[in-house]
């Protein structure tokens, strides 16, 4: 029955998707009635605990004394009793600033204001003296400093309160932005010097989570919700569902470390909880701006001699909440009972896409030449030798060409592939062009509207219900070349935009509501019901562009596709030494790309108290739903490169006579959609040992159920036994010996991998008020959290069940001999499979140990220790596990060394492996007759595998790091100060650079790419004294001033870690080097086949010195500590010394001037002006595909790139932004 009303609900929100604001209040009631049918579960939690002991005055506790709690905005009203232990408990408070008060006959009431509960908090009044008297006499206490000192839980979190989020101003309109400011929050964004956190382009979708680790985690180990609503994306656990505005928040909580095991999600869990109407009714309409005019310019579009992006933003606000009173009634004319909260803000967008840089045929009239490519000419040597990539080869010759000028017929599709780019925009032989004869800045428009609402109503004082909800709409651009990207700072050169942009109009709805029932004073139960629903279509704008139909592309597909004139032009790269790259995949049949998710999920906590214990108990239910494209080639992807066999020796050339040097081309597409449940209980007690010590005891039981198919096929899992015979699942007619999937065979599991019944996460905490007035704090503790992996972790295993595969990759065809008749299947290699005995999830263990003091001027220093161990991760994005991979020295062992590099009657030459490392010395025959797969009966039914991945959970990681934060919250000067030293070591290969050796997990171990060892951040808001005894014009003019910022320090990735494992290195086996009996008289170059015996481990150079000293002015890297020449049979360094990019430095400054006027000065009237950046301190840097971290010698042992280690980029620039604001 209860599964039956529940999916009533998620089928009847498809429903009102577009009738949304209308139908807030019907929703809330049928939510109503499907949690009251529902039994006990808990959602993320997001509210607070409130605990006390009263005393008299001569210590001993006070039994049968009344509590009050009130709701210092909404006046809501909460009481309770005293037990025989003189403790109390308030159970899901929401967050807010409260007032307590106590009575009990014989006693004066005892109040104390300004207690302010945060999401999930756990708080203790401390102090709570009665003194003997009337209850006609109050004692009160001022209680709001009590709010940054925690003296009863010993989690490790960080909290951004009200007054930072309306007072600091941050360049986008997320709230989490804000997470950039907290302690051991270190940016991902590799090679490029910027910050991670996006903030100029806000969207549905979009969002901080992703780009930053936190504490040493991976950025899919960060989990976000609203309002207790789960709002990650699950298709790769980034981004946000919904926009967590600045300007509707009321707060942020990030709970980083051995939080209790009352918290659905883990290790890392980001708490976001909307604004609320109160008593009196409040609101305020704004709008923010910026424009490119009033920018300075980046060094990146001057370097690229192009003018700045014509950015502009425009963001109009509104909002208003209170008490809901119906006219002509006496309904709420308390104000009491019913409040409501409403706001909307429009976000107008021209966004900077980042810069391009390529090179493009040239036309007529291009800069710097007369030559046109287009039209066949390319006689002008000089000006193709100035182009990256073209300095050799650069004029044709052969096939059709004589001299560089084609005497022969073009291709009519390569003609008109190469009119799909843009004309040459500046002179590759002026200096500062970089090679490139094309450069672009653009800008695109994002646009979207959002709206946000929340009813709360206290049918009762013990009675509270509230419902929030949220929904969004995109009118967008999606990037002008990749699809699942944006430009940011810089593409990939070579790059050039797509001739149609994408279209993006996506949509969300979040859900969220609560109901919470005190039935006594010692019994509290709170119900949560959330949902929230993610569409993100996609669309190119002008088809007509792409499509082949439209352009004429008439060349053959290898597969029989539907609707081919409606299919986009081919991918296209020359891989960097070639073409520029143009690349989008096919989209679906109706000429869309989409992603849907869906997340609803019913939750419970029950609160019980006995004596000086807080016991809670819950279970929380979470079905998640994802739909997103697979993104094959069905298109084909095409490669002009200037090194085809067949070729003219120039890419464009080739691609003008439809040369090409490599096809490809999927049989079709498949839109993965899958689905996962979890369902957790779990208990925990909070025992108030003594008056100053607090231990927490948690033990969470989660059934973290894997990924399965919706279509019934399964996944591709791998039995070495079926192997052994040559037998496994069958498609399109091909046979994959080892290899089943549910489809193919019933006994195999549907999600492909092993699943555990259930995980256990066992938590401690400890806190201890030293002296018993809350101004020293020990606190510390241990929590365990396993969580669910994205769905990319088994995409790949996914496509080949349904038979999508790719055809073999074609070299050096014609574009015109392209057709049926060359597509075979690549059934046999490629693959990607799961283990059916992997069972795990991703599971960390953080642990912390803080010291918090009270010192001077009402601020808090803490030093911590804070550390994590994480294991169990996946593998899926990185080189791990490829089980063909042949180890160290297999082709020595078989074929001894260079075997094709002794031609017949010259033994000792080895004059057939050239210096330009055109032949390793071993052929493809030799290298694949030696894999471990090619054994057994597969052999003589030549059916053996090629490259197969095991997915599994083998990675791990560590983190150790003292942090130090000092923090102030009341008085004209407030301030969040933090620094963290710490180191975060684990197996790398992810989300950086492949690892060196993919054969042996410990050989990688080092420093991750998402190491920053110095991360400094302070924020700060400075309100200038106000002046009470002037008159009107003075006291206008001088007073409402105000100052606030962020600044922000993070030293530099590890290179190697980031970009490359050996930095691309090139180097020599020299003349006269000996090794299993052959000498060579000439020096060859050296490469993983010739120097390890095995193509599969990374060739690494040979340190002679430490590269980090002897460094010049921004360099790096010291090329002089990296030996040139290899040695056969001996590796180099696997892990260097920490070589870091260049630190990031950032300050951000907002002057605020404040109008007050109307009665008790309650309304205000703000100007704000911002300089982000304002310092226009552009940092060093290094670029995507940067020529200075390409290691590359020559055969005599020179450096042949003497820019190796220099970073010769800069980047950032200051942008200004004011804002107007009226509140009242």
């Amino acid at each position: 029955m209860v599964r039956t009303v529940l999916l009533s609900i998620f089928s009847y929100i498809h429903v009102l998707r577009s009738r949304r604001p209308a139908v807030v209040g019907l929703l809330a009631a049928v939510l109503a009635f499907a949690l009251l049918c529902q039994p006990p579960a808990l959602a993320q939690t997001t509210t607070a605990t409130l605990t006390g002991t009263v005393f008299d005055a001569s210590g001993a506790v006070v039994g049968g004394a009344k509590v009050t709690l009130k709701n210092e905005a909404s006046g809501d009203l909460r009481d309770t009793v005293t037990n025989g232990e003189g403790y109390f408990t308030f159970a899901a408070v929401p967050p807010a600033s409260y007032s307590v008060t106590v009575e009990k006959e014989g006693f004066k009431v005892w109040e104390a204001k300004g207690i302010v509960l945060n999401s999930a908090d756990k708080r203790n009044v401390i102090g709570i003296k009665l003194e003997p008297g009337a209850k006609t006499e109050t004692v009160l206490v001022e209680a709001a400093f009590e709010a940054i000192t925690p003296t009863d839980s010993g989690e490790k979190s960080a909290l951004i309160n009200e007054h930072i989020l309306q007072n600091v101003a941050i360049q986008g309109q997320n709230a989490a932005e804000f997470l950039k400011i907290l302690p051991g929050m270190a940016f991902t964004g590799g090679v490029v010097n910027t910050s991670s956190v996006a903030t100029d382009d806000q969207r549905t979708g979009s969002g901080p989570v992703g780009g930053l680790s936190a504490n040493g985690s991976r950025t899919g180990a960060l989990d976000i919700t609203s309002d207790g609503a789960h709002i990650i994306d699950p298709g790769c656990n980034c981004g946000q569902a919904m926009n967590t505005n600045v300007e509707m928040t009321a707060e942020l909580k990030v709970m980083t470390s051995n939080f209790g095991a009352d918290e659905a999600k883990g290790p890392v869990v980001i708490s976001v909880v909307g604004k609320s109407g109160g008593q009196q009714f409040h609101g305020e309409a704004y709008v923010y701006g910026r424009s490119w005019h009033v920018n300075a310019n980046d060094p990146q579009d001057k370097d690229s001699n192009i003018p700045r992006p014509e950015t502009k933003y425009f963001y109009p606000g509104f909002q208003i909440g209170g008490p809901l009173i119906i006219p002509h009634t006496n309904f709420n004319h308390n104000r009491d009972k019913l409040f409501f909260f409403f706001a909307t803000q429009y976000y107008k967008q021209d966004v900077d896409n980042g810069v391009y840089h390529a090179v493009v045929p040239t036309g007529a009239n291009s800069p710097g030449t007369t030559m046109n490519m287009r039209n066949g000419d390319f006689t002008d040597a000089n000006y193709l030798s100035h182009l990256n990539g073209y300095a050799v080869g650069g004029t044709p010759n052969g096939h059709g060409f004589t001299n560089g000028l084609l005497t022969g017929s073009a291709d009519p599709n390569g003609q008109i592939l190469m009119s799909l780019y843009p004309l040459p925009n500046q002179d590759p032989t002026r200096p500062g062009s970089g090679g490139w004869n094309y450069a672009n800045g653009q800008t695109r428009y994002s646009n979207f509207i959002q709206y946000r609402g929340r009813v709360d109503y206290n049918l009762t004082n013990s009675t509270k219900l509230y419902v929030t909800y949220n929904h969004q709409n995109d009118n967008a651009l999606n990037s002008l070349d990749v699809l699942w990207g944006s430009g940011g700072n810089s593409w990939a050169a070579p790059t050039t935009p797509y001739p149609s942009p994408i279209a993006a109009k996506s949509q969300s709805d979040v859900v969220t509501a609560n109901l919470t029932k005190v039935f006594s004073p010692t019994l509290t139960n709170e119900l949560i019901f959330s949902y929230t629903y993610l569409n993100l279509p996609n669309s190119f704008s002008d088809p007509t562009k792409v499509e082949r139909g439209a352009l004429g592309i008439n060349y053959n597909f290898l597969f029989s596709h539907p609707n081919p004139q409606n299919i986009i032009f081919p991918e296209m790269t020359g891989w960097g030494d070639g073409i520029s790259n143009m690349l989008n995949t096919g989209f679906e049949l109706n000429g869309t790309v989409y992603a849907k998710k869906t997340l609803p999920s019913v939750a419970d906590n029950l609160v019980k108290v006995w004596k000086t214990h807080t016991t809670k108990f819950g279970f929380y239910w979470e079905r998640t739903w994802n739909e997103q494209p697979g993104n094959g080639a069905v298109n084909g992807s095409m490669v002009f490169s200037n090194w085809g066999s067949n070729g003219t020796g120039n890419a464009y050339a080739d691609m003008l006579i439809g040369q090409l040097t490599q096809y490809s081309e999927l049989n079709f597409d498949v839109v993965p959609a899958f689905r996962y449940l979890s369902a957790q209980f779990y208990g925990t007690d909070s025992w108030k040992i003594s008056r100053r010590v607090t231990l927490d005891l948690g033990l969470r039981f989660s059934h973290l159920g894997p990924w399965v198919d919706n279509t019934g096929y399964g996944f591709a899992a791998w039995y070495p036994s079926l192997y052994a015979q040559d037998k496994g699942g069958s498609v399109n007619g091909g046979i994959f010996p080892g290899i089943e999937w549910n489809k193919v065979n019933p006994s195999t599991a549907l999600s492909g991998s092993g699943s555990k019944l259930l995980f256990y996460d066992p938590h401690v905490d400890v806190a201890w008020d030293v002296f018993g007035t809350g101004h020293t704090v020990l606190r510390g503790g241990y929590g365990m959290y396993h969580f669910h992996d994205e769905q990319n972790v088994q995409n790949g295993a996914y496509g080949i069940v349904r038979g999508s595969f790719n055809s073999p990759t074609l070299w050096s065809p014609t574009i015109a001999s392209l057709g049926p008749s060359l597509a075979g299947l690549s059934i046999p290699s490629g693959l990607t499979a799961l283990d059916p005995k992997d069972n795990q999830e991703p599971r960390t263990q953080s642990y912390s140990f803080t010291v918090a003091e009270r010192l001077p001027w009402k601020s808090l220093l803490e030093v911590a220790y804070v550390g994590s161990k994480s294991d169990y991760l996946s593998n899926y994005n990185n080189n791990f596990d490829q089980i063909n991979d042949l180890t160290l020295g297999s082709l020595f062992k078989d074929y001894g060394w260079l075997p094709n590099c002794y031609p017949a009657g010259q033994p000792t030459d080895g004059g057939a492996c050239s210096a330009s490392g055109a032949n390793t010395g071993y052929n493809t025959a030799q290298t694949n007759t030696a894999r471990p797969l090619y054994s057994g009966p597969c052999v003589a039914a030549n059916n053996c595998l090629g490259t197969l991945k095991i997915i599994d959970h083998k990675m791990y990681s560590n983190y150790n790091a003292l942090q130090v934060t000092w923090n102030k919250q009341s008085g004209g000067l407030t301030y969040l100060a933090n620094y963290t030293f710490g180191k975060a070591l684990g197996i790398r290969g992810e989300n950086g650079a492949a690892a060196g050796d993919p054969t042996n997990l410990r050989s990688n171990y080092g420093t991750l790419p998402n190491n920053r060892t110095h991360i400094f951040n302070l924020a700060y808001v400075y309100e200038f004294p106000t002046r009470h005894n002037s008159n009107g014009f003075v006291k206008g003019a001088v007073n409402g001033w105000e100052v606030s910022g962020i600044a922000q320090y993070q030293s530099g990735a590890d290179l190697q870690a980031a970009v490359t494992s050996n930095f691309n290195y090139t180097g020599f086996i020299p003349a006269g080097t000996t090794f299993m009996g052959e000498t060579i008289t000439s020096a060859i170059q050296a490469n993983s086949s010739n120097v390890l015996g095995t193509p599969d481990i990374t060739l690494m150079p040979t340190l002679t010195c430490d590269p980090r000293q002897g460094l010049k002015q921004n360099q790096y890297i010291n090329a002089a500590c990296f030996s040139p020449f290899a040695t056969p049979g001996k590796q180099g360094n696997y892990i260097f010394p920490t070589l870091t990019t260049p630190g990031f430095f950032n300050t951000d400054i907002s002057l605020f001037k404040n109008f007050t006027f109307g009665q008790s000065e309650s309304k205000k009237l703000q100007f704000r002006f911002s300089g982000y950046n304002f310092l226009n301190h552009p940092n060093r840097t290094f670029i995507n595909g940067d020529q200075g971290l390409n290691l590359t010698f020559n055969s005599s042992g020179a450096l042949a790139n003497p820019n190796f280690g220099y970073a010769t980029n800069t980047i950032g620039h200051r942008i200004i932004q004011g804002m107007i604001k009226f509140a009242w």
